[in-house]
Protein backbone atom coordinates (compact mmCIF):
# COMPACT_ATOMS: atom_id res chain seq x y z
CA UNK A 1 0.00 0.00 0.00
CA UNK A 2 1.06 3.60 -0.55
CA UNK A 3 0.99 5.88 2.51
CA UNK A 4 -0.15 9.46 2.88
CA UNK A 5 1.13 11.60 5.74
CA UNK A 6 0.14 10.11 9.08
CA UNK A 7 2.50 9.67 12.03
CA UNK A 8 4.95 6.90 12.89
CA UNK A 9 4.86 3.43 11.36
CA UNK A 10 6.33 0.25 12.83
CA UNK A 11 8.14 -2.33 10.72
CA UNK A 12 10.31 -5.40 11.02
CA UNK A 13 12.42 -4.18 8.11
CA UNK A 14 12.91 -0.84 6.38
CA UNK A 15 14.36 -0.86 2.87
CA UNK A 16 15.64 2.45 1.49
CA UNK A 17 15.64 2.27 -2.31
CA UNK A 18 13.36 0.43 -4.72
CA UNK A 19 15.86 -0.71 -7.34
CA UNK A 20 16.78 -4.35 -8.05
CA UNK A 21 18.49 -4.83 -4.69
CA UNK A 22 15.83 -3.03 -2.68
CA UNK A 23 12.63 -4.41 -4.13
CA UNK A 24 13.98 -7.97 -4.20
CA UNK A 25 15.06 -7.65 -0.56
CA UNK A 26 11.63 -6.32 0.37
CA UNK A 27 9.81 -9.16 -1.38
CA UNK A 28 12.07 -11.84 0.08
CA UNK A 29 11.67 -10.51 3.62
CA UNK A 30 7.90 -10.32 3.16
CA UNK A 31 7.87 -13.93 1.92
CA UNK A 32 9.53 -14.87 5.21
CA UNK A 33 6.77 -13.17 7.21
CA UNK A 34 8.36 -9.78 7.94
CA UNK A 35 6.43 -6.52 7.91
CA UNK A 36 8.33 -4.47 5.37
CA UNK A 37 8.32 -0.80 4.43
CA UNK A 38 10.04 0.14 1.17
CA UNK A 39 11.01 3.79 0.60
CA UNK A 40 11.56 4.96 -2.99
CA UNK A 41 12.04 8.59 -4.00
CA UNK A 42 11.47 8.18 -7.76
CA UNK A 43 10.30 5.09 -9.65
CA UNK A 44 10.39 1.48 -8.61
CA UNK A 45 12.95 -0.60 -10.47
CA UNK A 46 15.79 1.85 -9.98
CA UNK A 47 18.40 2.63 -12.61
CA UNK A 48 18.27 -0.87 -14.11
CA UNK A 49 14.62 -0.79 -15.07
CA UNK A 50 14.25 2.91 -15.79
CA UNK A 51 17.62 4.18 -17.10
CA UNK A 52 19.92 1.20 -17.53
CA UNK A 53 19.64 -2.51 -18.26
CA UNK A 54 16.10 -2.64 -19.59
CA UNK A 55 15.88 0.46 -21.82
CA UNK A 56 19.36 -0.13 -23.26
CA UNK A 57 18.50 -3.74 -24.13
CA UNK A 58 15.25 -2.57 -25.71
CA UNK A 59 17.23 -0.23 -27.97
CA UNK A 60 19.77 -2.96 -28.70
CA UNK A 61 16.96 -5.20 -29.91
CA UNK A 62 15.80 -2.47 -32.26
CA UNK A 63 19.24 -1.95 -33.75
CA UNK A 64 19.82 -5.70 -34.08
CA UNK A 65 16.70 -5.90 -36.23
CA UNK A 66 17.66 -2.79 -38.22
CA UNK A 67 21.39 -3.33 -38.80
CA UNK A 68 21.11 -6.08 -41.44
CA UNK A 69 18.73 -3.89 -43.42
CA UNK A 70 21.03 -0.89 -43.10
CA UNK A 71 23.87 -2.91 -44.55
CA UNK A 72 21.79 -3.71 -47.65
CA UNK A 73 19.86 -0.47 -48.14
CA UNK A 74 22.04 2.18 -46.50
CA UNK A 75 21.00 4.96 -48.88
CA UNK A 76 17.28 4.18 -48.61
CA UNK A 77 16.73 3.58 -44.89
CA UNK A 78 17.14 5.58 -41.70
CA UNK A 79 16.71 4.44 -38.13
CA UNK A 80 13.37 5.54 -36.64
CA UNK A 81 14.67 6.65 -33.28
CA UNK A 82 11.30 8.07 -32.20
CA UNK A 83 9.60 4.69 -32.62
CA UNK A 84 12.49 2.96 -30.84
CA UNK A 85 12.24 5.35 -27.90
CA UNK A 86 8.47 4.88 -27.72
CA UNK A 87 8.92 1.10 -27.61
CA UNK A 88 11.63 1.48 -24.96
CA UNK A 89 9.36 3.64 -22.81
CA UNK A 90 6.46 1.22 -23.12
CA UNK A 91 8.65 -1.69 -22.04
CA UNK A 92 9.96 0.24 -19.03
CA UNK A 93 6.44 1.24 -17.95
CA UNK A 94 5.24 -2.35 -18.23
CA UNK A 95 8.04 -3.66 -16.05
CA UNK A 96 7.65 -0.90 -13.45
CA UNK A 97 3.96 -1.77 -13.15
CA UNK A 98 4.97 -5.40 -12.77
CA UNK A 99 7.23 -4.54 -9.84
CA UNK A 100 4.45 -2.50 -8.26
CA UNK A 101 2.13 -5.50 -8.54
CA UNK A 102 4.70 -7.89 -7.05
CA UNK A 103 5.25 -5.63 -4.05
CA UNK A 104 1.53 -5.19 -3.51
CA UNK A 105 0.80 -8.92 -3.75
CA UNK A 106 3.56 -9.60 -1.23
CA UNK A 107 2.08 -6.98 1.14
CA UNK A 108 5.11 -4.72 1.05
CA UNK A 109 4.25 -1.19 2.16
CA UNK A 110 5.64 1.30 -0.37
CA UNK A 111 6.31 4.91 0.58
CA UNK A 112 7.29 7.38 -2.15
CA UNK A 113 9.71 9.92 -0.76
CA UNK A 114 13.30 10.53 0.38
CA UNK A 115 14.44 8.54 3.40
CA UNK A 116 17.05 9.64 5.92
CA UNK A 117 18.20 7.80 9.03
CA UNK A 118 17.79 10.01 12.10
CA UNK A 119 18.48 7.46 14.84
CA UNK A 120 19.19 3.73 15.15
CA UNK A 121 16.20 1.87 13.70
CA UNK A 122 14.42 5.09 12.67
CA UNK A 123 14.03 6.55 9.19
CA UNK A 124 12.30 9.83 8.50
CA UNK A 125 10.71 10.19 5.08
CA UNK A 126 10.00 13.43 3.27
CA UNK A 127 7.09 12.41 1.10
CA UNK A 128 7.01 13.51 -2.51
CA UNK A 129 3.91 15.50 -1.61
CA UNK A 130 5.83 17.52 0.98
CA UNK A 131 4.70 15.91 4.23
CA UNK A 132 6.97 14.00 6.59
CA UNK A 133 6.57 10.66 8.40
CA UNK A 134 8.77 8.38 10.47
CA UNK A 135 9.24 4.63 10.15
CA UNK A 136 10.74 2.55 12.95
CA UNK A 137 12.14 -0.90 12.21
CA UNK A 138 14.29 -3.55 13.80
CA UNK A 139 16.56 -3.68 10.75
CA UNK A 140 17.41 -1.42 7.80
CA UNK A 141 18.62 -2.28 4.32
CA UNK A 142 20.30 0.51 2.34
CA UNK A 143 19.76 0.05 -1.40
CA UNK A 144 20.14 3.58 -2.74
CA UNK A 145 22.04 2.75 -5.93
CA UNK A 146 24.43 5.03 -7.80
CA UNK A 147 24.67 7.94 -10.23
CA UNK A 148 26.92 8.47 -13.28
CA UNK A 149 30.44 9.61 -12.48
CA UNK A 150 31.57 12.73 -14.35
CA UNK A 151 35.36 12.98 -14.68
CA UNK A 152 37.19 16.27 -14.20
CA UNK A 153 37.84 17.18 -17.84
CA UNK A 154 37.79 20.86 -18.91
CA UNK A 155 34.66 21.48 -21.00
CA UNK A 156 32.85 18.32 -19.97
CA UNK A 157 29.95 20.34 -18.55
CA UNK A 158 29.18 21.90 -21.93
CA UNK A 159 26.36 21.16 -24.38
CA UNK A 160 26.25 17.91 -26.36
CA UNK A 161 28.08 16.09 -23.58
CA UNK A 162 25.68 13.48 -22.22
CA UNK A 163 25.52 10.61 -19.76
CA UNK A 164 23.78 7.33 -20.41
CA UNK A 165 20.62 8.77 -18.82
CA UNK A 166 20.36 11.35 -21.63
CA UNK A 167 21.51 8.87 -24.28
CA UNK A 168 18.42 6.78 -23.59
CA UNK A 169 16.21 9.74 -24.48
CA UNK A 170 17.90 11.02 -27.65
CA UNK A 171 15.58 12.41 -30.31
CA UNK A 172 18.03 12.03 -33.20
CA UNK A 173 20.83 9.70 -34.25
CA UNK A 174 24.18 11.48 -33.85
CA UNK A 175 26.41 11.41 -36.91
CA UNK A 176 29.69 11.30 -34.98
CA UNK A 177 30.04 10.05 -31.41
CA UNK A 178 32.96 9.91 -28.98
CA UNK A 179 32.50 7.67 -25.95
CA UNK A 180 34.65 8.19 -22.87
CA UNK A 181 35.01 4.87 -21.06
CA UNK A 182 35.64 1.37 -22.35
CA UNK A 183 33.66 -0.54 -19.76
CA UNK A 184 30.44 -2.46 -20.33
CA UNK A 185 28.32 0.67 -20.75
CA UNK A 186 30.71 2.25 -23.26
CA UNK A 187 30.88 -0.93 -25.32
CA UNK A 188 27.13 -1.45 -25.39
CA UNK A 189 26.44 2.11 -26.51
CA UNK A 190 29.11 1.78 -29.19
CA UNK A 191 27.03 -0.99 -30.72
CA UNK A 192 23.76 0.89 -30.17
CA UNK A 193 25.05 3.95 -32.03
CA UNK A 194 26.64 1.80 -34.72
CA UNK A 195 23.37 -0.05 -35.24
CA UNK A 196 21.39 3.18 -35.39
CA UNK A 197 23.57 4.39 -38.24
CA UNK A 198 26.13 6.71 -36.63
CA UNK A 199 28.97 7.01 -39.13
CA UNK A 200 31.86 7.67 -36.76
CA UNK A 201 32.25 6.07 -33.34
CA UNK A 202 35.35 6.68 -31.22
CA UNK A 203 35.75 4.80 -27.93
CA UNK A 204 38.54 5.77 -25.54
CA UNK A 205 39.67 3.85 -22.46
CA UNK A 206 42.40 5.02 -20.10
CA UNK A 207 43.49 1.48 -19.16
CA UNK A 208 45.55 -0.79 -21.46
CA UNK A 209 42.47 -2.89 -22.31
CA UNK A 210 38.75 -2.40 -22.75
CA UNK A 211 36.85 -4.09 -19.93
CA UNK A 212 40.09 -3.96 -17.94
CA UNK A 213 38.96 -6.30 -15.16
CA UNK A 214 38.05 -9.14 -17.56
CA UNK A 215 40.05 -11.77 -19.45
CA UNK A 216 42.45 -9.95 -21.76
CA UNK A 217 42.45 -12.52 -24.56
CA UNK A 218 38.70 -12.30 -25.05
CA UNK A 219 38.48 -8.52 -24.66
CA UNK A 220 41.32 -8.08 -27.16
CA UNK A 221 39.29 -10.07 -29.68
CA UNK A 222 36.33 -7.77 -29.10
CA UNK A 223 38.53 -4.70 -29.59
CA UNK A 224 39.75 -6.08 -32.92
CA UNK A 225 36.19 -6.95 -33.95
CA UNK A 226 35.01 -3.41 -33.19
CA UNK A 227 37.87 -1.94 -35.22
CA UNK A 228 37.03 -4.23 -38.14
CA UNK A 229 33.45 -2.90 -37.92
CA UNK A 230 34.78 0.61 -38.49
CA UNK A 231 34.85 1.83 -34.90
CA UNK A 232 37.92 3.58 -33.51
CA UNK A 233 38.98 2.01 -30.20
CA UNK A 234 41.82 3.69 -28.31
CA UNK A 235 43.24 2.20 -25.13
CA UNK A 236 45.83 3.89 -22.92
CA UNK A 237 43.93 7.02 -23.93
CA UNK A 238 42.55 9.92 -21.93
CA UNK A 239 40.40 12.91 -22.87
CA UNK A 240 42.37 16.03 -22.02
CA UNK A 241 39.90 18.80 -22.86
CA UNK A 242 36.67 19.49 -24.71
CA UNK A 243 35.86 22.68 -26.59
CA UNK A 244 33.43 24.06 -29.17
CA UNK A 245 34.31 23.81 -32.83
CA UNK A 246 32.80 24.86 -36.14
CA UNK A 247 29.43 23.66 -37.43
CA UNK A 248 28.20 22.96 -33.88
CA UNK A 249 30.82 20.25 -33.44
CA UNK A 250 32.66 19.47 -30.24
CA UNK A 251 36.43 19.15 -30.30
CA UNK A 252 37.93 16.49 -28.04
CA UNK A 253 41.67 16.37 -27.54
CA UNK A 254 42.79 12.87 -26.54
CA UNK A 255 46.14 11.82 -25.16
CA UNK A 256 47.30 8.50 -26.65
CA UNK A 257 50.51 6.50 -26.74
CA UNK A 258 51.02 7.95 -30.23
CA UNK A 259 50.63 11.52 -29.02
CA UNK A 260 47.66 13.86 -28.87
CA UNK A 261 44.77 13.33 -31.29
CA UNK A 262 41.86 15.64 -32.05
CA UNK A 263 38.32 14.48 -32.82
CA UNK A 264 35.40 16.58 -34.09
CA UNK A 265 32.10 15.01 -33.07
CA UNK A 266 28.40 15.81 -32.66
CA UNK A 267 27.94 14.04 -29.34
CA UNK A 268 30.15 12.99 -26.42
CA UNK A 269 28.92 10.18 -24.20
CA UNK A 270 30.45 9.95 -20.73
CA UNK A 271 30.51 6.30 -19.62
CA UNK A 272 33.20 6.39 -16.95
CA UNK A 273 31.43 4.46 -14.22
CA UNK A 274 29.08 5.28 -11.39
CA UNK A 275 29.32 6.76 -7.89
CA UNK A 276 27.47 5.16 -4.93
CA UNK A 277 24.56 7.16 -3.51
CA UNK A 278 25.43 7.24 0.18
CA UNK A 279 25.48 11.00 0.79
CA UNK A 280 22.64 12.57 2.78
CA UNK A 281 21.31 9.31 4.24
CA UNK A 282 22.40 10.07 7.80
CA UNK A 283 24.69 7.04 7.92
CA UNK A 284 27.14 8.84 10.19
CA UNK A 285 24.44 9.18 12.85
CA UNK A 286 24.36 5.43 13.43
CA UNK A 287 28.00 4.58 12.80
CA UNK A 288 27.81 3.21 9.26
CA UNK A 289 31.27 3.46 7.72
CA UNK A 290 31.72 4.72 4.15
CA UNK A 291 34.84 4.65 1.96
CA UNK A 292 34.77 6.95 -1.08
CA UNK A 293 30.95 7.00 -0.85
CA UNK A 294 30.74 3.20 -0.87
CA UNK A 295 29.30 1.36 2.14
CA UNK A 296 31.60 -1.56 3.00
CA UNK A 297 29.82 -4.83 3.83
CA UNK A 298 30.77 -8.42 4.58
CA UNK A 299 29.46 -11.44 2.67
CA UNK A 300 26.30 -11.34 4.81
CA UNK A 301 25.75 -7.75 3.57
CA UNK A 302 26.19 -6.36 7.08
CA UNK A 303 27.58 -2.85 7.50
CA UNK A 304 29.65 -1.60 10.44
CA UNK A 305 26.44 -0.77 12.35
CA UNK A 306 24.33 -3.51 13.98
CA UNK A 307 21.06 -4.20 12.23
CA UNK A 308 22.00 -2.21 9.12
CA UNK A 309 22.65 -3.93 5.80
CA UNK A 310 23.58 -2.53 2.39
CA UNK A 311 23.14 -4.01 -1.09
CA UNK A 312 23.58 -3.10 -4.74
CA UNK A 313 25.60 -0.26 -6.22
CA UNK A 314 25.88 1.63 -2.94
CA UNK A 315 27.82 -1.28 -1.43
CA UNK A 316 28.91 -3.84 -4.00
CA UNK A 317 32.14 -3.96 -5.99
CA UNK A 318 30.05 -5.36 -8.84
CA UNK A 319 27.58 -2.72 -10.05
CA UNK A 320 25.23 -5.18 -11.73
CA UNK A 321 21.49 -5.59 -11.27
CA UNK A 322 21.62 -9.36 -10.77
CA UNK A 323 24.34 -8.92 -8.16
CA UNK A 324 22.12 -6.43 -6.35
CA UNK A 325 19.24 -8.92 -6.46
CA UNK A 326 21.39 -11.71 -5.04
CA UNK A 327 22.68 -9.39 -2.32
CA UNK A 328 19.11 -8.31 -1.58
CA UNK A 329 18.08 -11.90 -0.91
CA UNK A 330 21.11 -12.46 1.34
CA UNK A 331 20.49 -9.26 3.31
CA UNK A 332 16.77 -9.94 3.69
CA UNK A 333 17.31 -13.47 4.97
CA UNK A 334 19.95 -12.37 7.46
CA UNK A 335 17.76 -9.47 8.58
CA UNK A 336 14.91 -11.81 9.52
CA UNK A 337 17.11 -14.25 11.40
CA UNK A 338 18.27 -16.76 8.80
CA UNK A 339 21.91 -17.24 7.81
CA UNK A 340 23.16 -16.68 4.28
CA UNK A 341 26.28 -15.37 2.54
CA UNK A 342 26.97 -14.39 -1.05
CA UNK A 343 29.42 -16.14 -3.37
CA UNK A 344 30.79 -13.60 -5.84
CA UNK A 345 33.05 -16.06 -7.68
CA UNK A 346 30.16 -17.83 -9.42
CA UNK A 347 28.33 -14.66 -10.47
CA UNK A 348 28.36 -14.15 -14.25
CA UNK A 349 29.08 -10.80 -15.88
CA UNK A 350 27.61 -10.08 -19.31
CA UNK A 351 28.18 -7.34 -21.87
CA UNK A 352 25.47 -6.97 -24.49
CA UNK A 353 27.58 -6.24 -27.52
CA UNK A 354 27.01 -8.08 -30.81
CA UNK A 355 28.31 -10.76 -30.41
CA UNK A 356 27.91 -10.74 -26.66
CA UNK A 357 30.59 -11.12 -24.01
CA UNK A 358 30.23 -13.13 -20.81
CA UNK A 359 32.61 -13.95 -17.97
CA UNK A 360 32.50 -15.96 -14.76
CA UNK A 361 35.18 -16.90 -12.27
CA UNK A 362 38.90 -16.19 -12.55
CA UNK A 363 40.52 -14.69 -15.63
CA UNK A 364 43.49 -16.66 -16.97
CA UNK A 365 45.90 -14.13 -15.49
CA UNK A 366 44.30 -14.22 -12.03
CA UNK A 367 44.03 -18.01 -12.10
CA UNK A 368 47.73 -18.37 -12.90
CA UNK A 369 48.65 -15.95 -10.12
CA UNK A 370 46.51 -17.75 -7.54
CA UNK A 371 46.79 -21.41 -8.57
CA UNK A 372 50.00 -21.54 -10.60
CA UNK A 373 49.36 -24.71 -12.60
CA UNK A 374 46.33 -24.18 -14.85
CA UNK A 375 45.08 -25.57 -18.12
CA UNK A 376 43.35 -23.46 -20.77
CA UNK A 377 40.96 -24.71 -23.43
CA UNK A 378 39.62 -22.74 -26.36
CA UNK A 379 37.01 -23.35 -29.02
CA UNK A 380 36.52 -20.85 -31.87
CA UNK A 381 32.97 -20.20 -33.02
CA UNK A 382 33.86 -20.74 -36.69
CA UNK A 383 34.12 -24.46 -35.85
CA UNK A 384 30.59 -24.57 -34.39
CA UNK A 385 27.99 -26.03 -36.73
CA UNK A 386 25.24 -23.99 -35.10
CA UNK A 387 27.23 -20.75 -35.41
CA UNK A 388 27.76 -21.47 -39.10
CA UNK A 389 24.04 -22.08 -39.69
CA UNK A 390 23.04 -18.76 -38.11
CA UNK A 391 25.86 -16.90 -39.85
CA UNK A 392 27.56 -15.67 -36.67
CA UNK A 393 30.97 -17.30 -36.47
CA UNK A 394 33.00 -14.57 -34.76
CA UNK A 395 33.97 -15.44 -31.20
CA UNK A 396 35.56 -17.89 -28.82
CA UNK A 397 34.78 -19.97 -25.74
CA UNK A 398 37.67 -20.10 -23.28
CA UNK A 399 37.85 -22.25 -20.15
CA UNK A 400 40.48 -22.09 -17.42
CA UNK A 401 40.86 -25.05 -15.06
CA UNK A 402 43.11 -26.12 -12.21
CA UNK A 403 45.99 -28.13 -13.62
CA UNK A 404 45.92 -30.67 -10.79
CA UNK A 405 42.29 -31.20 -9.77
CA UNK A 406 40.67 -30.23 -13.07
CA UNK A 407 38.29 -27.90 -11.22
CA UNK A 408 36.81 -25.23 -13.48
CA UNK A 409 38.16 -21.84 -12.39
CA UNK A 410 36.88 -19.44 -15.03
CA UNK A 411 34.98 -19.28 -18.31
CA UNK A 412 35.13 -16.39 -20.77
CA UNK A 413 33.26 -16.11 -24.01
CA UNK A 414 32.60 -13.92 -26.99
CA UNK A 415 29.66 -15.46 -28.80
CA UNK A 416 26.08 -15.01 -29.93
CA UNK A 417 23.84 -15.37 -26.86
CA UNK A 418 26.85 -15.56 -24.54
CA UNK A 419 24.63 -14.05 -21.83
CA UNK A 420 22.54 -17.24 -21.99
CA UNK A 421 25.41 -19.72 -22.46
CA UNK A 422 27.36 -18.54 -19.41
CA UNK A 423 24.97 -19.91 -16.78
CA UNK A 424 25.94 -23.55 -17.28
CA UNK A 425 29.46 -22.43 -16.49
CA UNK A 426 28.40 -20.38 -13.47
CA UNK A 427 26.67 -23.46 -12.05
CA UNK A 428 29.78 -25.54 -12.72
CA UNK A 429 31.92 -23.09 -10.76
CA UNK A 430 29.41 -22.88 -7.93
CA UNK A 431 29.31 -26.68 -7.64
CA UNK A 432 33.12 -26.91 -7.95
CA UNK A 433 32.68 -29.08 -11.01
CA UNK A 434 35.66 -30.36 -12.98
CA UNK A 435 36.54 -30.34 -16.64
CA UNK A 436 35.56 -34.01 -16.80
CA UNK A 437 32.11 -33.19 -15.43
CA UNK A 438 31.52 -30.64 -18.16
CA UNK A 439 33.20 -32.59 -20.95
CA UNK A 440 31.25 -35.77 -20.17
CA UNK A 441 27.89 -33.97 -20.26
CA UNK A 442 26.25 -34.59 -23.62
CA UNK A 443 25.16 -31.37 -25.32
CA UNK A 444 22.49 -31.28 -27.99
CA UNK A 445 23.53 -30.87 -31.62
CA UNK A 446 23.53 -28.44 -33.32
CA UNK A 447 23.75 -25.87 -30.53
CA UNK A 448 26.08 -23.07 -29.53
CA UNK A 449 26.39 -24.76 -26.14
CA UNK A 450 28.36 -27.55 -27.78
CA UNK A 451 31.22 -25.07 -28.01
CA UNK A 452 31.39 -24.98 -24.21
CA UNK A 453 31.87 -28.76 -24.06
CA UNK A 454 34.47 -28.60 -26.83
CA UNK A 455 36.41 -25.92 -24.95
CA UNK A 456 36.34 -28.17 -21.89
CA UNK A 457 37.68 -31.05 -23.96
CA UNK A 458 40.38 -28.77 -25.36
CA UNK A 459 41.85 -28.19 -21.89
CA UNK A 460 42.89 -31.85 -22.16
CA UNK A 461 43.82 -31.68 -25.82
CA UNK A 462 40.79 -33.82 -26.70
CA UNK A 463 38.52 -31.43 -28.63
CA UNK A 464 36.82 -33.26 -31.51
CA UNK A 465 35.96 -30.47 -33.95
CA UNK A 466 39.22 -28.53 -34.07
CA UNK A 467 42.73 -29.66 -34.89
CA UNK A 468 45.11 -28.98 -32.04
CA UNK A 469 48.11 -30.67 -30.52
CA UNK A 470 47.54 -32.41 -27.24
CA UNK A 471 48.51 -30.30 -24.25
CA UNK A 472 51.79 -31.16 -22.61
Amino acid sequence: MTHEAQNTFEADLIVIGGGPGGYVAAIRAAQLGAKVYLIEKEKLGGVCTNRGCIPSKALLRNVQMFSPLLGCFEDLLSFNISAAMERKTAIVETLVKGIETLLKRNRVNVIYGSGRIIAPNTVTVELNGGQRIDVKGRNIIIATGSTPTIPLIPGIDGPKVITTDQALDLLHVPENVLIIGGGAIGLEFSFIFKGMGSRQIVLIEMMPNILPSEDEEVTSQMKLFMQNKGMTVLTNARALRISDGKDQKKIVVVSTIEGEKEFHVDTILVATGRTPNSYGLGLEKIGVETIHNRVPVNTRMQTSAPGVFAVGDVASRFMLAHVAMAEGVVAAENAVGLSNAIDYLSIPKCVYTDPELAFVGFSEKDAREQFGNVNVGRFPLFASGRAVTIGETTGIIKIVSDGISGRILGVHMMAPYASELIHECALAIKLKATINDLASTVHAHPTLAEAVREAALDTKGEAIHILRHKHE
